[in-house]
Parts: C-alpha cells; sequence; structure tokens
C-alpha cells in the first residue's frame, strides 16, 4: 500500500421509479419497481417494469426488485452465470406464485421485467430480461451493454413468469475494472435516455454519472425524483424507472475539499466522530505511518480504535 497519496474507491448508486401520466390518467397505479442496494462490500441496482397489460404487475415488479437483490448479494461471487440465471428466475417465479395465490389470480397477472447489475470491488455481474437496458460508463463514454429485446410489437416482449424466461435471460460477468458505472433503465426511460435509431445513449446518461463526484446516494437520489423523472415522464406515458451505480475514487487530498456527507459515505463513516478519526488515520497513511501503534501515537486514537478504522479503510483503498 504506497503511502504517497492513497486513494478511496467505493460503489455510490441511486434508484427511482415513478409512474407515467397515462397511468394517472387511468387511475393506474406505477407498475415500475427501482432499488438500490449499498450494504458492506456489495453494490447493486436492480429494476422492473410491470407488463401494462397484467392486472397484478406492480406486485411482480416489487416481488422481482427485492427478490433478485436477495440473491445477487448471497451469492457472490457470482462463480456460475448459469446457476446465477437459475437461481433469479428461480425463486422470483416462487415469490411470484405465492403472491399469485394470496390475490387468487394466473401467474401470468404479475408479468414483469428484469434488469440488473451488481458489483464488487473485484467483479460485476449485469443482467437483462425483457425491453430494458443495461447501460456502462468506460472512459467517460457509455454504451449499451445488454440492450432491449422486444417481440414483433412495440409492447411485446419475455417476463419472468415466461416459460421462456431462462432461454432469454442474458447475464454478462466482467471484471469490476473494466467499467466505471451502470445504469439500468425500464423502456419508458429509455424513450428519454436512449436513441433507437442510433443504438446510443442520450449524452444527459453522462451527466447523471458525473453526478456522484460531488454529490452522496441520497442528495442523487432525490435530484432523480424532483428533477430527472418530471422529464423522462414528459416523452413517454409509461412509468419511467432509472438506477445508476457509480464506482466513485477520490485521493485524500481532494476527498479534504468535499462536503461532509460525501466525506462520511465514501470512507463509511457512520457519524462525525467517527469520520474525524477515520480522516485522521487516513492523513497517516498519507505521511507513510503504517503500523497501529505509530498512528496510535500521532494522533492519540487508541490502538484498537486504529485497527478498526485500517480494516474499514483497507476494503475502499484503491491504487487502480
Amino acid at each position: 500500500m504506497k503511502a504517497e497519496q492513497p486513494i478511496l474507491g467505493r460503489w455510490m448508486g441511486a434508484a427511482v421509479s415513478t409512474v407515467g401520466r397515462g397511468h394517472i390518467e387511468k387511475g393506474k397505479p406505477c407498475q415500475d419497481a427501482a432499488s438500490v442496494s449499498l450494504e458492506g462490500d456489495i453494490a447493486a441496482i436492480v429494476i422492473s417494469d410491470g407488463a401494462g397489460s397484467a392486472q397484478h404487475s406492480e406486485h411482480g415488479a416489487a416481488i422481482a426488485v427485492k427478490t433478485a437483490t436477495q440473491i445477487l448479494r448471497e451469492t457472490v461471487p457470482w462463480t456460475r452465470t448459469e446457476a446465477l440465471k437459475e437461481q433469479v428466475l428461480a425463486a422470483c417465479r416462487a415469490e411470484m406464485t405465492k403472491r399469485a395465490q394470496e390475490l387468487g389470480c394466473p401467474l401470468g397477472e404479475l408479468a414483469a421485467t428484469l434488469a440488473f447489475v451488481a458489483a464488487t470491488r473485484d467483479v460485476c455481474i449485469a443482467g437483462n430480461l425483457g425491453d430494458g437496458i443495461v447501460a456502462a460508463l468506460r472512459n467517460d463514454t457509455s454504451e449499451v451493454l445488454i440492450g432491449q429485446e422486444r417481440g414483433e410489437f412495440a409492447n411485446e416482449t419475455v417476463f419472468l413468469t415466461s416459460s421462456r424466461a431462462n432461454a432469454h435471460l442474458r447475464v454478462i460477468k466482467k471484471p469490476a475494472d473494466a467499467y466505471d458505472g451502470f445504469a439500468v433503465m425500464s423502456d419508458g426511460a429509455a424513450e428519454s435516455l436512449y436513441q433507437r435509431h442510433k443504438d446510443i445513449l442520450a449524452p444527459a446518461l453522462i451527466r447523471l454519472f458525473s453526478w456522484f463526484e460531488e454529490n452522496t446516494s441520497t442528495a442523487i437520489r432525490d435530484a432523480l425524483q424532483k428533477s430527472v423523472m418530471p422529464l423522462l415522464t414528459e416523452r413517454t406515458p409509461d412509468d419511467c424507472s432509472l438506477a445508476v451505480l457509480r464506482r466513485v475514487r477520490v485521493t485524500v487530498s481532494a476527498l479534504s475539499e468535499k462536503t461532509a456527507p460525501f466525506q462520511m459515505e465514501i470512507t463509511g463513516s457512520k457519524n462525525t466522530r467517527g469520520l474525524r478519526n477515520r480522516l485522521k488515520v487516513l492523513e497517516c497513511y498519507q505521511k507513510g505511518m503504517q503500523t497501529p501503534h505509530a498512528i496510535s501515537e500521532a494522533t492519540d486514537l487508541a490502538e484498537g480504535t486504529v485497527r478498526g478504522h485500517r480494516r474499514a479503510l483497507e476494503s475502499i483503498l484503491d491504487q487502480s
């Protein structure tokens, strides 16, 4: 671990869904669902778009997001993609079946798509079933990682409830450093963020990724909900879902210029006191101090406290 200029790296993310004006006009609920999970060393974003023709698809979408997130967290490091596909589909269908029985309706009435990305420090995995889009950021350029799959008509696609789901769920696994960020979006959000005739993503997506350089995940979620989603729903009557994941890297010196909430998220500190102590330990790293004893002597922190901060920092110190 080089001491001159430590770099901290952490996955940050935000996810939002909003009801489309078409559903508002018809008195229907939002049939999309979106989620971000940033617990521990695993980050995941998941969205699901409930079929407009299915009576209870909002239940299916909510189940898909919750269940897929759980499976992704339980199966790290996603050694076999085929096994992961089977686990995700089986778990989602099982939970959907239970809910369909409770509602007294056929399973097909909970039809929903699924798109996800999950990442650790070392590896990332992405999957897409249906007409959503999985996008990736690399070297300040966005690209479609897994595109839409549509049927003969615009509103046709494959859902989790379909017997063909296993054959159509596409999964990609890559080293984590292959990309700098990801986004998953429903077809409603894609109306604004994806140029179908050119098969390219809108420049606005790059700007969304850049927000993470200065803002916390919570602040970005609020901005997406208040500022971005209203713009997306102007372009389509459909519900819209968008989730963004960004690996943020910042030097210790640059971190000192950020806001306290941003510093807390990057360092994983739970409160301002913990942040102060963690920054003290980081400052010692920068000065070349490595041992808990040396850091304790320089900061007046107990050696046990120093070791705790060292363990937390080792998971985010990034020299790549």
